[in-house]
C-alpha cells in the first residue's frame, strides 16, 4: 500500500480516475459522463478530467456537450 497525501477531495478524485483509467478494463462511455459530471462539481476543469480519463480535452467538451443537449 501506498500512503498518498492530496491537497484537496478535488486531486483525490482526479488521481482516483487516472489510476483506474490507465489499466484493466476500459472505462464505460457512461462512466466517463460520471466522471465528468462529478469533477466538475469538484471543480475541475476540462483540462485536469481529460488527463485523469487519459483522453483529450475535445473529447471531455464532446462529453459535456452532450450532456447539455
Amino acid at each position: 500500500m501506498i500512503w498518498r497525501d492530496y491537497e484537496s477531495e478535488a486531486e483525490l478524485f482526479a488521481e482516483a480516475i487516472a489510476l483506474n483509467s490507465h489499466h484493466g478494463r476500459n472505462i464505460t462511455p457512461h462512466d466517463r459522463i460520471l466522471c465528468v459530471m462529478k469533477g466538475r462539481k469538484f471543480g475541475l476543469d476540462e483540462g485536469r478530467i481529460a488527463w485523469a480519463l487519459n483522453v483529450t480535452v475535445e473529447k471531455v467538451e464532446r462529453l459535456v456537450e452532450n450532456l447539455t443537449v
